[in-house]
């Protein structure tokens, strides 16, 4: 499942905790704390080692098994994997791996009508789904298989108990769309224009106690150094939005029963040894953490775009869709592994995770 990070730095005063504070300096990630102070992983170093040895790298391909990836982004379109062995859009498998024109990779929950699987359902709800089929109003299979029936009353209530929790946290987030606006609209009333730089934030002189909390906070975490109250609000404001849709799709598809969209896929999912469906769209409908994961370990390198990938000068990205929004299924993540390493992937990375596993003796399977 892909994580949503929400960045709402107010949340402390209402028992939430602030980050760490993030420097600005570009690529500071990469850089080495004995000779900055800053704690990056030191790869510039590196680089800089086997340059001056003389030693130059080989290129090598790395599958990112996620969401998608933008493959004509700018700062990551030369080092996208291309398919030596496959002829772009001639229809056919030219190279004979089951998979027609993947000429970047592959996408495992997407159809044959060039449709995608966006948004699916968590795990739980899908074993919790064929539990209840079983054992609801079924004494003699709950007799029968009992350990099985313990499980499923145990998913049921993982699966309410879920439900319960989006709803209170889409209330949650609602509120603060309310609340919000009126703190930092109180907030500009003494600051006006101005950055609320933690020194600033602690040169005022306020009465209302609950301001004057909330403005300590804001000036430890630092995080408003370059903002004002109105841009602040906005940042925070985009947040919620996000928070409120992400609670919203959880409700209405994730935790949602009635909710199937394997059908778009079109595979006969029973059949978890199935390996040739889906389609070559690797990008997807939303290939935003994919395209994140790839550009820090591919982004090309001082072309003055963006951001530096650690690998940006020998990796090539090959695309594996596999990750929707909600929870991966154990029999597109095995296909996913197969195919990276059948395609001559040397490094696979797999950002993502969930609760429940069904089939995961086939994802062990495809490692292995």
């Amino acid at each position: 499942m892909k994580k949503i990070i929400l960045s709402i730095s107010f949340l402390l005063s209402i028992g939430y905790g602030f980050s760490q504070k993030v420097y600005d300096e570009k690529n500071w990630y990469y850089q080495s704390f004995e000779k900055t102070g800053i704690y990056g992983v030191g790869s510039d170093d590196a680089i800089e080692f086997l340059t001056s040895k003389g030693l130059k790298p080989k290129t090598i391909t790395v599958a990112v098994i996620d969401s998608g990836v933008e493959v004509d982004h700018e700062d990551l379109k030369n080092n996208i994997w291309v398919n030596p062995k496959e002829k772009k859009g001639n229809g056919k498998d030219d190279d004979k791996n089951g998979y027609i024109d993947d000429v970047n990779g592959w996408d495992f929950i997407g159809g044959k009508d060039g449709k995608d699987v966006e948004v699916d359902t968590y795990e739980m709800l899908r074993m919790y789904v064929d539990g209840k089929k079983q054992f609801d109003g079924n004494e003699a299979n709950q007799k029968k298989f009992p350990a099985k029936y313990t499980e499923y009353l145990e998913l049921k209530k993982a699966v309410e108990t879920k439900r319960e929790e989006s709803q209170k946290e889409l209330e949650t987030y609602r509120q603060y769309q309310i609340v919000f606006p009126m703190i930092f609209g109180e907030l500009k009333k003494f600051t006006g224009e101005n950055k609320l730089t933690p020194e600033y934030l602690k040169s005022l002189k306020l009465s209302n106690q609950n301001l004057a909390d909330i403005v300590a906070q804001l000036a430890e975490s630092g995080e408003t150094a370059s903002y004002t109250s109105d841009e602040f609000l906005q940042k925070n404001m985009k947040d919620l939005e996000e928070g409120v849709k992400h609670h919203q799709e959880g409700i209405q598809f994730q935790l949602n029963e009635e909710y199937d969209p394997r059908n778009i896929v079109g595979d006969n999912y029973s059949n978890k040894r199935e390996k040739s469906y889906g389609n070559n769209e690797v990008e997807g409908p939303d290939a935003m953490h994919g395209t994140h994961v790839s550009g820090i370990i591919a982004a090309k390198r001082n072309n003055g775009i963006g951001m530096d990938g650690i690998a940006g000068d020998v990796a090539k990205i090959m695309v594996i869709r596999a990750v929707p929004n909600g929870d991966e299924r154990d029999k597109d993540i095995a296909n996913a592994i197969r195919y990276a390493a059948d395609n001559g992937a040397k490094i696979m990375n797999m950002s993502f995770g969930k609760d429940y596993s069904p089939e995961k003796e086939i994802v062990w399977e495809a490692i292995q």
